[in-house]
């Protein structure tokens, strides 16, 4: 695991990429862990596209701009983070809040959280919090302006 942090961080010097960006691409097998040829012919040529301006424009110009807004304030948000944020926006929204244990039955539900686990238990419980949170300040930032 830590060799693959390393070589991620090499790849993604050489290539003037961020690491969380070839996580992504291994993540979701774009890119082998080390680099085949073909590998390094992706990551050459996403050198080059990564930072062109022009590029971006033309990608960005086909998202509206909620969503553009959104892709900038939760790109940290996996699959699970935003439903719960979500879940927890969408009843503020409608004046009512949405307790932590309903949440994490939902997520055993729809998504087969084992929160049997006081691990996992735990890590949800501490990450609704911080959502929740994350949410009122939004919440408060749109009721102000």
């Amino acid at each position: 695991m830590n060799d693959n942090k390393e070589l991620i961080s090499d790849i993604a010097k050489e290539y003037k990429l961020p690491v969380a960006y070839l996580k992504i691409l291994v993540k979701k097998k774009i890119i082998s862990l080390p680099p085949a040829y073909p590998d390094k012919i992706i990551l050459n040529a996403l050198s080059k596209i990564y930072r062109n301006e022009q590029l971006l424009r033309i990608s960005l110009s086909r998202i509206s701009k909620k969503r553009r807004e959104k892709l900038i304030t939760h790109p940290e948000l996996d699959k699970l983070d935003k439903y719960i944020f979500n879940r927890l926006c969408n009843g503020y929204k409608n004046g009512s809040t949405v307790k932590s244990q309903t949440i994490l039955a939902e997520l055993n539900k729809f998504y087969s959280v084992d929160i049997s686990n006081s691990r996992t238990l735990f890590y949800y419980k501490k990450r609704i919090k911080q959502l929740r949170m994350k949410c009122r300040r939004e919440f408060a930032k749109s009721f102000l302006s």
